[in-house]
């Protein structure tokens, strides 16, 4: 979500910078966040020995199906009334979203193109999820005109392409199959999920034709559409600098499946400094405050 479950992405119709053509795919082994990988291992031995200890135990193996059922059930519930309660983007239906949607699908290497809805929400989030075996990205009204604000689309391109992340990295199959071992170790989980969403960020990031649009989009989430064009990027590393060292600030995030947003943006920062294409960044306006 974009901003506070599983979540991010794009601009200007999609496509890479630095030289790669708008249908290069991106190594998603390459981008991934290291410590999704070594977490996950972990995670993956647990989720193994608990599901084994279910087998041996009748009781155990019914429980287990149950809550499998009950949850399959109640998903399938919620989705039925985001769909019925929301507008589909389709060639015919804010086609320039759907092309966007169909550029990232190219370059994140994606069979098919999710299925992406928009539904009437007053908060700033999106969330990518599975349905009937298609992918499906849902993103909030209040988002996407907050990311649509001015004529520049890389914002929500962010939004966009950082959900569609999500599917490329199969980071929802891995959410499934490790959700066991978050019962006996719930902040390894947490840890794997705010390193997911790391990864999302900087798969978004490669995604966009102006990559600025990617600390658009978090930067937006961090002050609003009004004040993010006057961010200063140095003052807001310094602020940083001085902020993450501190317990609480780390105590904060330990229980959270998302990173703080200001370590979201100084960590894609440092990933841009090393990635291909030049490092872009909105520059600083004068606004009347």
């Amino acid at each position: 979500m974009w901003g506070g479950g599983r979540g991010g992405g794009g601009g200007g119709g999609g496509g890479g910078g630095g030289g790669k053509t708008l249908t290069e795919k991106i190594d998603i082994g390459e981008v991934r966040h290291p410590g999704e990988i070594v977490s996950a291992i972990i995670l993956l031995t647990l989720s193994i020995v608990t599901f084994a200890l279910l087998v041996v135990s009748v009781f155990g193996l019914i429980w287990f199906a149950v809550f499998i059922l009950l949850e399959l059930l109640f998903h399938r519930l919620v989705m039925a009334f985001f769909k019925a309660n929301s507008i589909q983007v389709t060639e015919n239906q804010y086609p320039g979203i759907h092309q966007m949607a169909r550029l990232y699908s190219e370059k994140l290497g994606l069979k098919k193109i999710p299925d992406v809805y928009i539904i009437q929400q007053t908060t700033l989030n999106a969330f990518a999820t599975r349905v009937a075996r298609r992918n499906v990205v849902v993103m909030y009204s209040h988002a996407v005109e907050t990311m649509m604000e001015g004529e520049d689309t890389g914002a929500l391109g962010m939004i966009l392409a950082h959900e569609m992340g999500h599917f490329a990295a199969n980071h929802l199959w891995w959410g499934a199959v490790l959700g066991g071992a978050s019962i006996f170790l719930p902040p390894l989980y947490l840890y794997w999920s705010r390193c997911c969403e790391y990864t999302a960020d900087r798969l978004a990031y490669l995604c966009l034709e102006d990559r600025s649009g990617a600390f658009e989009g978090l930067v937006k989430m961090t002050v609003g559409k009004k004040m993010a064009p006057a961010t200063n990027f140095e003052a807001l590393t310094q602020q940083h600098a001085a902020i993450r060292r501190d317990i609480f600030v780390k105590l904060s995030e330990y229980w959270s499946t998302h990173p703080h947003l200001l370590n979201r943006i100084q960590g894609l920062r440092r990933f841009a400094a090393g990635a291909a294409g030049p490092v872009a960044e909105p520059g600083v306006k004068e606004v009347s405050l």
